[in-house]
């Protein structure tokens, strides 16, 4: 402050002072300037979370399926109950699993109870699951939910992302095939579902992925068939 203070001011310059925009180079306000600041700023959090980060989503190892339904998802255009209803008459709002609240996507992937039930058998046996924060994982509003889920390690967004592909499925079989299907039968498909999915992207990963099938070649001249016999005996 004392230096600020003994720093003698110009008396030549006969410009005024002018309020100035420190983030560009000739001190004027311009918006791309303000937008870059504010990813940088602590802001950035809050607008990171009214947004959905769609590399992370694309980049996750896992089959074209199960990152097709999630981007479904992130949209919110499956036709869940809550969705149909307000274009047909005919169609219930309510969750047809628990019949407790409006099917919309955050309570059928969460806060159904069949769905409540898978993530905690989850939570309870599944390694990677050790990181996620049970707190902001069931408070979190729809966008906050998925952002925060795919803002962890790729180990958890192959859980996460298998997890949800299972619960749709589940859920269309109860509602189209009118089968009712136990939680934990769920998590026994999505456990063995799961497994496979990292075996393969493993192999991917490690150049094994594109294997050659075996291709029919021609026996060479010298080639005697042993099934064939000059005359056909019984």
């Amino acid at each position: 402050m004392t230096d600020i203070l003994a720093t003698p001011l110009s008396i030549v310059s006969k410009d005024e002072d002018y309020i100035r925009w420190k983030e560009s180079k000739d001190g004027k306000f311009i918006i791309k300037t303000s937008y870059s600041l504010l990813l940088k700023s602590e802001c950035a959090d809050i607008y990171q979370s009214s947004t959905v980060s769609w590399k992370l989503m694309w980049k996750i190892r896992a089959p074209f399926k199960y990152r097709m339904l999630m981007w479904n998802c992130v949209h919110e255009i499956l036709p869940v109950a809550a969705s149909l209803s307000q274009y047909i008459d005919t169609i219930y709002a309510q969750c047809s699993r628990c019949s407790s609240a409006p099917e919309t996507h955050l309570h059928l992937f969460r806060d159904c109870w069949e769905s409540s039930i898978l993530w905690s058998y989850i939570f309870k046996r599944v390694k990677n699951a050790k990181e996620v924060h049970l707190n902001s994982f069931f408070r979190l509003d729809w966008t906050g939910w998925i952002n925060y889920n795919l803002s962890l390690s790729m180990d958890w967004k192959v859980v996460f992302i298998v997890a949800i592909w299972h619960i749709w499925k589940a859920r269309n079989r109860e509602v189209f095939d009118l089968k009712m299907i136990k939680p934990f039968s769920v998590y026994n498909t999505f456990y063995v579902n799961y497994m496979d999915t990292n075996t393969i992207m493993q192999a991917k990963a490690a150049g094994n992925w594109l294997q050659k099938s075996p291709t029919w070649k021609p026996p060479a001249a010298w080639f005697i068939d042993g099934s064939w016999k000059e005359r056909d005996e019984a």
